[in-house]
């Protein structure tokens, strides 16, 4: 089995994972683990869950970044002087008047107003609107070169950058891929998604080719959609001491859930699998349940109770798969699909 650690490490390549411990030191180089928040990309195995929650590593990753201590930016520090001097400034000022009226002769009230007066006057209290309007401006022209921007006090930052360097893992991607194109009958064909009702569509789903295409698209893939509810609110339900009680809400929680989903788009629904067998359920799923095809033309069996299937390898690109589909000759078909990198 190979997994992607590139959410970890940032490291792209796929990694073998195997059975024996390869670095007893750091888990993050050891061969027989596997982490939270990580992919399969090739092959299969069955696992034993060590640690869960903070004590993962993706965990302690998250805990170290919700308690570390964050640093003031140049603008800050600049504001925050400016205004430690002037306060200074403000104070002297008003404390030198203050006494000044007590030589010429002023009584106390009249001192003590004017002092305050002193202070408040030099006290710039347009400083805060002055320097939101200002970064909201440079936030503004950012937009419009389609930067994002979550902080405005970054801005000051972003201003004085000429260069940005970034590695794509992850950082310029969202790792989604959707069907453009489907080849089928030596013919091309627009691959718009089937869920958009009311349109024409260049492909036929009802012809032989199609419907052969389908079944390989689906059966010799290992994706699935997601229908676990969100992992926060399977968090919240932890925090119920009684257990039958628990036991009911996760029921309603699943429930609710799955009805949210009946009325996302099919685009939308979270899917767990490789990005390219994703976007192959989520295009075939609005024409024919994926589950119910795989239900209809299950997989075989070897004879020491195996599957017949070959996973995907990246050294022979591609993946195989045997299933039960009756045909003039034989009971069995066996479905293909071949990784074309161009």
């Amino acid at each position: 089995m190979k997994v992607d650690n590139s959410s970890l490490t940032g490291e792209s390549d796929a990694l073998l994972r195997t059975p024996e411990c390869t670095n007893k030191e750091n888990p993050l180089e050891t061969a027989n683990l596997a982490f939270f928040g990580t992919s399969c990309k090739e092959g299969t195995a069955r696992g034993v869950v060590i640690q869960i929650g903070d004590k993962t590593i993706i965990g302690q990753i998250a805990n170290l970044a919700a308690t570390a201590s964050s640093t003031q930016s140049t603008l800050s520090i600049e504001v925050n002087r400016f205004i430690f001097v002037i306060s200074i400034m403000a104070v002297i000022a008003g404390v030198f008047f203050f006494c000044m009226g007590f030589v010429i002769g002023y009584d106390a009230i009249t001192n003590i107003v004017f002092g305050i007066g002193i202070i408040v006057a030099n006290v710039p209290e347009g400083l805060l609107a002055t320097v939101t309007a200002s970064l909201s401006l440079a936030a503004k022209r950012l937009a419009a070169k389609t930067v994002l921007v979550k902080n405005l006090e970054a801005v000051e930052t972003l201003g004085a950058t000429t260069c940005i360097c970034s590695d794509k893992t992850g950082t310029l991607t969202q790792n989604r891929m959707t069907v453009e194109h489907l080849w089928y009958d030596g013919k091309v064909f627009k691959g718009e998604n089937y869920e958009k009702k009311g349109k024409t569509f260049e492909y036929e789903p009802e012809s032989l080719g199609f419907q052969d295409l389908h079944l390989n698209c689906i059966l010799c893939s290992e994706a699935t959609f997601n229908k676990a509810p969100p992992i926060a609110q399977l968090e919240n339900l932890m925090k119920i001491k009684n257990e039958a009680e628990r036991e009911h809400k996760r029921k309603i929680l699943e429930q609710e859930h799955l009805e949210k989903l009946k009325n996302t788009s099919v685009l939308a629904r979270p899917t767990i699998g490789d990005a390219s067998e994703s976007a192959l359920i989520k295009f075939f799923q609005p024409i024919r349940d994926i589950e119910i095809t795989r239900e209809n033309y299950p997989v075989r069996h070897l004879d020491d109770g195996s599957l017949a299937k070959i996973p995907f390898n990246s050294s022979w690109k591609f993946s195989l798969v045997i299933c039960n589909v009756p045909t003039t000759n034989s009971d069995n078909c066996i479905f293909i699909k071949v990784i074309n990198y161009t």
